[in-house]
């Protein structure tokens, strides 16, 4: 018997595959044990693309603010 998983744990087990994943394993994954999600595929991939951006966006303000300070010093 399959053990139903609820949505944040699909999300976290999801995005630390991505890590290991190429997209063409991304794609079959979704199409394979996702079905109900292909129509929004798109969609959702760009949601997670974007915040990917935002993540290294933020560490790179980090790390530029510790330069600036560091150098300002």
């Amino acid at each position: 018997m399959i053990q139903s998983i609820d949505c944040e744990e699909y999300n976290n087990l999801m995005n630390e595959s991505l890590k290991h994943e190429t997209y063409s394993d991304f794609v079959d994954h979704f199409i394979k044990f996702r079905p109900e999600f292909r129509e929004q595929f798109a969609h959702l991939h760009q949601i997670n693309e974007r915040q990917n951006a935002v993540e290294k966006l933020g560490e790179f303000n980090q790390r530029y603010t510790k330069t600036k300070r560091s150098t300002l010093l």
